[in-house]
């Protein structure tokens, strides 16, 4: 009878042996940013649920009151769904996307009820959201507000003389000034939580976020940064546009309407141009002549706003800089007489250049400050997006990844056409350290 127990409990081992456990694969808890809901990660949750040992969990949350008020309720809510075990497990990897990766570290630092042994942040304001400063300070509702002014700039110079003063002295402004204090505004409210107790934390200098990072835990942490080409304003806004789809729509449309005013433009001032010359034969030309030229000022005030509208942009969420660069030219030493004006000296200087033409240049090396724009997700600079202190292998960049896509790049408008955040997270997966996940292949 002992022999016959020993054997069986043997075999009850070894059948335990052959069926995944569902401890061996890996809690990864898929967090929202603001706005979002819980399904926002689908695709990846479901993708390397089936790839590798990982089990991804969900939990949707308010994101709108709050960094600490969405940190409790997400955790309170999932820890009941997963068990105390499981909750608590070391093994356990949060990945947070815009204000997801902050709240995956404001728990973290809680330590209480949910237990991360790594953090991925992916896009996520770690050092701040400029764009909420921006907003709180107008300026976003100044740019709006110009653009719209700008961009009317045009169309209302083409009608009827008496129609262009009454539009563009009263009801263009009119109609600008409230589409950027009332109807944005609202939209983004209702759209995109930027109005709200959660964004005024994530601002610049909050107290949340200036206690955020100085108690940063030793945690193992990873951050993806998104960058996307330009014109990241008009591609990020194609992306919310068509569920990822499509980055370049806007990019079109902006074109096309840029197009037109350029048109617009060169059509006034040729028109212009040609009564100004007629005015001579007869003065009544000179009228029309200034009335074109007005129409052509007044298009090219669009078309140039629509130049500088990425530069705009990249003003609200900061993603300018100064970078100093060196340059190297070769200096006529006849030229300091032509800046001076002395001419006579410049005739001796040149006459002498032509028996030792060598002797009249010299290498001169000068710095310039020049204004570039900093890679970002066009919603967060890439110094933003990253957790302080992190070491340069922990920092992975999304290329061709504007914010709006960091949850998804399955439609491949990428740089390299592919799946990148596919591609970013199976690097992570495939590491050696806390974050090393094995293919479900080879076994849960």
């Amino acid at each position: 009878m002992k022999i016959n127990l020993k054997y069986l409990v043997l075999g009850l081992l070894c059948g335990l042996t052959l069926v995944p456990a569902q401890g061996q694969r890996r809690n990864v808890v898929w967090m929202q940013g603001l706005g979002e809901n819980s399904t926002v990660w689908n695709v990846y949750r479901n993708l390397f649920d089936a790839e590798r040992c990982i089990n991804g969990r969900i939990q949707n949350a308010n994101t709108d009151d709050g960094i600490n008020t969405f940190a409790n309720a997400f955790t309170i809510t999932l820890a009941g769904n997963m068990g105390a075990a499981q909750a608590n497990s070391p093994q356990n990897i949060a990945v947070g996307h815009s204000m997801g990766g902050v709240v995956a570290r404001s728990i973290d630092q809680g330590g209480v009820g949910l237990n991360f042994g790594g953090i991925v942040t992916v896009g996520s304001p770690n050092n701040g959201a400029d764009i909420v400063n921006s907003e709180q300070a107008g300026d976003v509702e100044d740019v709006l507000e110009d653009g719209c002014n700008q961009l009317a700039r045009g169309p209302a110079s083409q009608l009827p003389l008496i129609l262009t003063i009454v539009v563009n002295g009263w009801l263009r402004q009119d109609l600008c000034n409230q589409l950027a204090t009332d109807v944005v505004p609202q939209v983004l409210e209702d759209n995109t939580g930027l109005i709200s107790q959660s964004a005024n934390e994530l601002a610049v200098g909050s107290p949340e976020m200036v206690t955020l990072n100085n108690n940063i835990t030793n945690t193992p942490k990873i951050s993806i940064v998104g960058n996307e080409n330009g014109p990241i304003h008009w591609r990020m806004a194609s992306s919310f546009l068509t569920a990822n789809q499509d980055d370049q729509v806007l990019v079109d449309v902006a074109n096309g309407f840029r197009g037109v005013y350029n048109f617009f433009y060169g059509y006034n001032l040729s028109l212009g141009i040609v009564n100004s010359i007629f005015g001579f034969l007869n003065p009544i030309n000179w009228f029309s002549a200034a009335l074109h030229l007005y129409r052509a000022h007044e298009w090219k005030q669009g078309r140039d706003w629509l130049d500088r509208s990425e530069d705009l942009w990249n003003g609200l969420i900061n993603c300018h800089r100064f970078e100093t660069i060196s340059v190297t030219s070769d200096v006529h030493e006849c030229d300091e007489y032509l800046e001076s004006g002395d001419y006579l000296d410049w005739e001796y200087c040149m006459d002498a250049c032509d028996y030792h033409p060598d002797d009249c240049y010299s290498t001169v090396t000068t710095t310039e400050e020049i204004f570039v724009r900093r890679p970002s997700d066009g919603l967060f600079c890439d110094d933003r997006q990253t957790v302080n202190g992190l070491a340069p292998n922990n920092v992975l960049e999304a290329r061709g990844v504007n914010h709006n896509e960091e949850t998804n790049t399955t439609f491949l408008q990428t740089d390299q056409g592919n799946d990148e955040m596919e591609r970013l997270f199976n690097l992570i997966w495939d590491r050696t350290d806390i974050f090393g996940t094995p293919l479900a292949s080879t076994g849960c």
